[in-house]
């Protein structure tokens, strides 16, 4: 009983561990695509909105994380986009105010 305690344990630091690592990729990329666009990512935070198995583009289930971040495209005009990762792939990055994601 100990034994597999420990190894839930072990798998849920392992599991913690790795989706900090995507949601750093995630921020990165935000911030990147916003230096791109001659915009700003506010707060340099994006938040991990819906995380599931889905089938990626080759019929592959893989663990898709969608996170949602928040920019400024003018003076005062807060506008929100968000961004689809498979894994530590980043599949969609989408800076359109007015989108939705599934």
């Amino acid at each position: 009983m100990d034994l597999f305690l420990l190894l839930l344990l072990a798998l849920f630091i392992l599991l913690w561990w790795d989706g900090r690592r995507i949601h750093e990729i995630a921020v990165r990329s935000c911030k990147q695509a916003c230096v791109e666009a001659g915009l700003q990512l506010l707060d340099d935070t994006v938040a991990l909105r819906r995380a599931g198995l889905h089938k990626d583009e080759n019929g592959e289930w893989r663990l898709r994380r969608v996170f949602s971040f928040e920019y400024n495209a003018g003076v005062s005009e807060r506008r929100q986009g968000y961004l689809v990762m498979y894994g530590k792939e980043l599949t969609l990055l989408n800076l359109d105010p007015g989108a939705t994601y599934h």
